[in-house]
Order: C-alpha cells, then sequence, then structure tokens
C-alpha cells in the first residue's frame, strides 16, 4: 500500500498541460491564418461537421442542433458543406441533407 500511495502522491505534482488550453491555441491560431487569407482563398474553405453516434445520445445532439438553429435564426446547413455521421449520428446528417427540419427528426 505504501508504493500505491508514493505513486499517487508523485503524479499529483505532474499537472499536464490542459486540453482545453492547446484546443484554445490551435483555434487562435487557425482564426488567425484565416483572418490573413486573401478573400479568393476564403471561398475555398469547406466547413465539415461530424455527428457521433451512440443511439439515444441522438436525441440529445438533435436538441443541441435544434437550439443552435433557433440561436442563429436559420438552417445550420448554411454554414456546411459537407457532413459525415457514425450510426445514429449517420442517420441525422441523411435526413438534414434530405432537407428535413431538425424538429422533424
Amino acid at each position: 500500500m505504501e508504493c500505491l500511495r508514493l505513486f499517487v502522491d508523485s503524479l499529483s505534482v505532474i499537472r499536464p498541460v490542459s486540453n482545453d488550453v492547446l484546443s484554445d491555441l490551435m483555434q487562435e491560431r487557425a482564426l488567425e491564418e484565416r483572418h490573413q487569407m486573401t478573400s479568393k482563398q476564403k471561398q475555398r474553405l469547406i466547413n465539415v461537421i461530424s455527428f457521433d453516434g451512440g443511439g439515444i445520445r441522438g436525441l440529445i445532439l438533435l436538441q443541441i442542433l435544434l437550439h443552435i438553429e433557433q440561436l442563429l435564426g436559420h438552417s445550420i446547413m448554411e454554414h456546411f458543406q459537407w457532413l459525415c455521421g457514425t450510426s445514429t449520428g449517420a442517420i441525422i446528417a441523411l435526413g438534414l441533407v434530405k432537407g428535413s427540419l431538425i424538429s422533424y427528426l
């Protein structure tokens, strides 16, 4: 037990870099690069959205998408050129591609 306690105590000293910090830095850099692009380069950008599967979690995903659309005031599809998904997420993506409203999915 003593060796386990020492192991746990030594781990608490090491502080890994938060994924949120790395994510924020990557996003900031991407936005800076996008800001420096010419209008012709910006026209070539493609927005991709990916939907995860997971059965019942698809209902949560639909509620989140519905809320985002309410905040935007228009379809989320106006912002994405490519959609993909796995399992339930793929079914949601297919429904959106066919033009189904999120509230009916």
